[in-house]
């Protein structure tokens, strides 16, 4: 049995790892690299070259898992959930990047069979809709990967525990083991959201298009405002069966005829309630908001059309670092703020916090740990009684 950390060792992004018996291997996540000084590695009988691996499976659909995903070899299954597969689809087609694969779907604790290795998937809470740990099985040793995966989410993290059986090897990603976890549980945000909001005519949230937990949050918070959408958060939900009730959608791009023929392709395909501007003058509304945003709000509503954000509040729910690297969010929320309104940092992290970790690692009691996915892999040399693999990116047996 060997274990091949082939991305993701001692950085975030990339992740991707090979798995394999004397007979069969595997490979769990397709990620591409998302610091652009990395380069992707090329993996021989993968991404070309005569195939050499059985399958591939996905624990969930963020581009640093499954940012690859066209690159694998056409005759190599690739398995993922269906949920799971539907948003990533309907995101790609919207930023015209079809996906050109049809996976095998898996579903939640059903043994999948590869030659001579099984894995089981594990539904787990992150900030990606339908998210996954994979316990894989190989030469009598029981493997866990974690995948990406929170303890502060909207379901019971014991619950998730308590379903994990006891492991011999861990994969476990640290993410937030280099720095200080951010934010609040998915429901204390709910809470915050409603304390800081009450005081507020609209409430604005800037959150990730694909962090659909995140969107039906802010619904549940909204009091009596209207909900509005931007229509790739809208036709998502809508894939999933999520969307909320009398739900408003607008559409940003009117400036933009690419992107406008997209997100109308989206309207119409999903049948999704589209107002125009002047619908939310002189209305409570709670509306979700990207960087693409910008000219909508700022110049076709504010500028055109006299709306005022001046008793508005723009929750701000994601990390803080994208505020420096990212220029159009540092311009779309210092333009907010200038037009009178008021931005608040109210976020959840989608990953573990150290006391998370902790209880997943005593939980499944392995034996030998690999850290992945994070900075900080010396962390887990607190567990004396295991064996930390820090530098191989190899481990056979």
């Amino acid at each position: 049995m060997k274990i091949r950390k082939l991305g993701a060792d001692h950085h975030i992004g990339g992740s991707m790892i090979e798995i394999s018996s004397k007979t069969t291997r595997i490979i769990l996540d397709v990620g591409k690299e998302i610091d652009e000084e990395r380069e992707n590695v090329f993996v021989e009988g993968l991404y070309g070259g005569a195939s050499s691996y059985d399958a591939v499976f996905i624990s969930h659909y963020h581009e640093d898992h499954m940012g690859r995903v066209n690159e694998v070899n056409k005759d190599i299954p690739i398995y993922m959930e269906e949920s799971a597969y539907k948003i990533a689809r309907n995101s790609a087609s919207f930023l015209g990047k079809e996906l050109n694969f049809i996976p095998r779907f898996y579903r939640d604790k059903e043994k999948v069979t590869i030659g001579d290795i099984s894995i089981t998937p594990y539904w787990c809470e992150h900030s990606a809709f339908s998210s996954f740990m994979f316990l894989v099985e190989v030469e009598g040793r029981k493997i866990l990967y974690t995948g990406d995966y929170r303890g502060s989410g909207i379901s019971s993290f014991e619950k998730v525990l308590s379903s994990l059986p006891q492991v011999d090897i861990l994969l476990s990603e640290g993410t937030c083991l280099s720095g200080e976890h951010e934010g609040y549980g998915e429901y204390e945000l709910r809470r915050k959201i409603v304390e800081e909001g009450k005081d507020y005519d609209n409430l604005f949230m800037m959150a990730s298009s694909t962090h659909l937990t995140r969107a039906i949050s802010f619904y549940k918070s909204k009091g009596d405002r209207e909900f509005v959408l931007d229509p790739l958060t809208a036709s998502s939900l809508k894939e999933i069966g999520q969307y909320p009730f009398n739900s408003k959608v607008y559409d940003p791009y009117y400036y933009n005829e690419e992107y406008e023929s997209r997100a109308r392709r989206l309207i119409i395909e999903h049948k999704l309630d589209n107002v125009p501007a002047e619908y939310l003058l002189n209305r409570r509304i709670a509306m979700m908001v990207r960087t693409s945003s910008y000219r909508y709000l700022f110049e076709s509503l504010c500028q055109k059309r006299g709306y005022s954000l001046k008793n508005s509040l723009l929750i701000y729910s994601l990390w803080r670092g994208y505020i420096e690297k990212d220029s159009r969010m540092k311009e779309f929320l210092m333009k907010f703020s200038e037009l009178g309104g008021k931005v608040k940092y109210i976020h959840s992290s989608g990953h573990a916090s150290e006391e998370e970790i902790d209880r997943l690692v005593k939980r499944v009691s392995p034996s030998i740990i690999l850290p992945i996915h994070g900075e900080n892999p010396e962390w887990f040399l607190r567990y004396k009684d295991k064996k930390v693999v820090i530098n191989e990116k190899e481990y056979e047996e």
